[in-house]
């Protein structure tokens, strides 16, 4: 097995998924990992940090030297990106540590992109590339975290031009 699928899986376990070809979300999963994460709003580069992130610690439960990534100069990937910041959340909501919590923040991010266990390569590369290229709605509607729930006052319009932190926050605020 090559060291980015081994990468790969290692990824997808961190939130209770397989990455495995053929099972659940594995399509979906395997967009994510194939597209950079782009950084349109300056500070969501604390988002690709926290995923890159990820790549030492991999390197360091398998005993690989971490340059290994350093060599490729391989972007941060959505996937990665967004393993990292499912466990940030779990950690804000209710400070856990790895127990199973991160595979509910993950599936309930995939919700809300609209994707499921069916969900086929031109359609996820499709809910990827809207969120990603933030070209939701205003409200969040096609991204990580839609506002569609009460709104106080308004301030959670345009959540397209907010990092993706904030978002993360007023949805906690929103709906929990």
């Amino acid at each position: 097995m090559d060291i980015l699928d081994e990468y790969f899986q290692w990824l997808c376990s961190r939130v209770d998924c397989s990455g495995e070809p053929g099972s659940s979300y594995y399509i979906p999963l395997k967009v994510m990992f194939e597209t950079e994460f782009k950084v349109i709003v300056p500070n969501d580069i604390n988002r690709k940090v926290d995923g890159e992130a990820l790549r030492k610690e991999f390197c360091e439960e398998y005993g690989y030297d971490a340059e290994i990534f350093e060599d490729d100069r391989e972007p941060c990937s959505v996937l990665e990106m967004l393993v990292a910041l499912t466990e940030r959340m779990a950690w804000e909501m209710m400070g856990e540590v790895r127990d199973n919590s991160y595979g509910r923040w993950f599936k309930e991010i995939l919700d809300n992109l609209g994707i499921n266990r069916r969900t086929g390569y031109y359609r996820a590369e499709e809910i990827v590339n809207i969120a990603n290229n933030r070209e939701y709605e205003d409200d969040g509607n096609g991204g990580y975290f839609p506002m569609n729930g009460p709104k106080k006052s308004g301030q959670f319009l345009c959540q397209k031009q907010k990092e993706i932190w904030y978002q993360m926050q007023d949805y906690f605020l929103c709906h929990f």
